[in-house]
């Protein structure tokens, strides 16, 4: 079935957004999170360490909050994966993506 799309709202709902610049400050990511917590996305994603303040400013919100494990490279073990995600779970994250190894990947 074809989502409904009869605007704007519809069509953001369908989108996730992110900020995970290794040179943003906590003023950009909280700008970041405070200016998109009522634009109608699906998802906000933001790196570990702000995962809290995201959960806490999208509190009101309808907009859910995703954490990244293994960002950017995948390199991390399975049980560092694993301690990721339940320190993003015990933080409040709603949604968790996972970045694979691709060069394990790809010598299988």
């Amino acid at each position: 079935m074809i989502p409904k799309m009869d605007s704007p709202v519809d069509v953001a709902y369908m989108i996730d957004q992110t900020l995970l610049k290794p040179d943003a400050g906590h003023i950009a990511y909280e700008d970041f999170i405070q200016r998109n917590a009522n634009a109608g996305f699906h998802t906000l994603f933001v790196p570990p360490a702000y995962l809290s303040l995201m959960v806490r400013l999208l509190s009101k919100s309808k907009t859910l909050a995703g954490g990244i494990v293994g960002f950017p490279f995948g390199w991390e073990t399975r049980r560092e994966k694993l301690y990721q995600l339940n320190r993003m779970l015990t933080d409040g994250a709603d949604e968790v993506d996972f970045v694979i190894n691709i060069s394990k990947l790809k010598s299988l």
